[in-house]
């Protein structure tokens, strides 16, 4: 039985990790988990909304988070490959994310961009206070712990997102890639 893969998205929030993610669903077959997705399929709201509710927003953050791992282990224990779209902005949540109780070959994408295209992507989302003011005070960089490996891109442009499909597409051929003669 083949290993699976699990991969976890890093970066800031419109950093592109939500399209890296479906591009490895679609071209790749992962099963993708996509922690806003989850969010709004539970409880009909954003993690901002969520933060600024109080308990009940804890509450409904900390079940998501419940809900993602259950979803993660089916998919792992089932033999898929699994990627994980979520900012996973400090050490902490990235060991969470990556603590499985199944064998897996672990990557870690972290995705950068440059300051002057992040507030690009968030104002054209509609996010006009600095929406990465927030995420400064709690960012942590990745550093190799050994639970993981980090694919490190930066991604400001499309040439950017190209290359970065480009290096995944070698490191995570698919035998349904294969089988196509991609």
């Amino acid at each position: 039985m083949k290993i699976p893969n699990l991969v976890v998205m890093t970066g800031y929030p419109s950093a592109g990790k939500s399209q890296v993610s479906k591009y490895l669903v679609e071209e790749h077959g992962f099963t993708g988990l996509l922690i806003d997705d989850l969010r709004r399929e539970l409880f009909g709201r954003g993690y901002l909304e969520m933060l600024n509710d109080g308990e009940r927003g804890d509450q409904e953050n900390q079940d998501t988070w419940r809900a993602l791992e259950w979803r993660k282990a089916c998919g792992l224990i089932a033999g898929h490959n699994v990627v994980v779209d979520s900012t996973a902005q400090d050490e902490y949540s990235r060991s969470v994310l990556f603590h499985t109780g199944v064998t897996t070959n672990n990557s870690l994408v972290y995705l950068q961009v440059s300051r002057e295209e992040l507030t690009r992507r968030n104002a054209a989302r509609g996010r006009v206070n600095d929406a990465n003011a927030m995420w400064d005070e709690i960012w942590e960089e990745p550093k190799e712990t050994g639970l993981y490996e980090i694919l490190k891109f930066q991604n400001d442009t499309p040439k950017d997102q190209e290359r970065i499909f480009r290096e995944l597409d070698q490191k995570f051929r698919t035998r349904r890639s294969l089988f196509w003669g991609f």
